[in-house]
């Protein structure tokens, strides 16, 4: 097989997993309908299959990581009076969305039953846990330092491939003889190209749908406790006027 070709895909496979951080725009993909074709696949991807997928992806793990430390400096920033307890509301709403739940909509536009089975075999197997592990923390670091979630998967991305072709060619050493073959079919087939829009796409779709659904969790809470804030603010302002 095209063995440049396909740790290209491992990578790409790598850069599509999710993790995004409250109130911060996504940069959206500007891929057209016709390259990602023009409906959903005839058999989507299942419930069962996107939470395995997360589940051996650390796609929610990282997720609520990353969110709790952007809540945590946005809690800093908040004014003196806000409530405590609010906040607190605020945070625990965000911490229970059902990521695969959330996802699942996109997912199905886009992933079959068959692109999932092999992408949850890729990365189940241990040398695809130890990729996917390097490439998340690369794209923590990245984000630490300030990028947007688009922007650390592309320097995540960057780094591992820059250090970490050993590892990848590790990884298909490691499989076996029946994964191997699936590998290289997939990398000589039409569903290569395919499959990198698809999970570009995801990625950014999925993206803003996680933006505005801590976004709106977040106003209604605050909507919510509109008299206690409201109080709030008058008794701070009348103790400290």
């Amino acid at each position: 097989m095209n063995c440049a070709n396909w740790v290209a895909c491992m990578f790409f496979l790598v850069v599509a997993q999710p993790n995004v951080l409250i109130a911060q725009e996504p940069n959206v993909s500007a891929t057209t309908s016709q390259e990602l074709g023009s409906k959903p696949p005839d058999h989507p991807v299942t419930e069962d299959q996107l939470r395995t997928y997360f589940a051996v992806c650390h796609v929610s793990a990282v997720s609520r990581q990353l969110t709790h430390e952007k809540l945590e400096s946005q809690r800093q920033q908040l004014p003196p009076w806000y409530p405590q307890s609010v906040w607190d509301e605020i945070e625990d709403a965000v911490d229970k969305i059902d990521m695969p739940m959330l996802a699942l909509p996109i997912y199905r536009k886009y992933m079959s039953e068959a692109d999932a089975k092999m992408l949850i075999e890729l990365f189940a197997s241990p040398q695809g846990q130890e990729l996917a592990r390097k490439f998340l923390e690369a794209t923590v670091q990245a984000q630490h330092a300030g990028l947007t979630p688009m922007q650390a998967r592309d320097r995540a991305a960057a780094m591992v491939s820059g250090e970490e072709n050993n590892r990848v060619l590790k990884v298909y050493n490691g499989m076996t003889p029946e994964q191997r073959r699936g590998a290289e079919l997939f990398s000589q087939s039409s569903d290569y190209r395919r499959i990198q829009l698809v999970l570009k796409q995801i990625a950014a779709e999925f993206e803003q749908a996680t933006i505005e659904k801590q976004t709106d969790l977040a106003k209604a809470i605050a909507l919510k406790h509109q008299a206690e804030m409201t109080e709030a603010k008058k008794l701070y302002d009348a103790n400290h006027n």
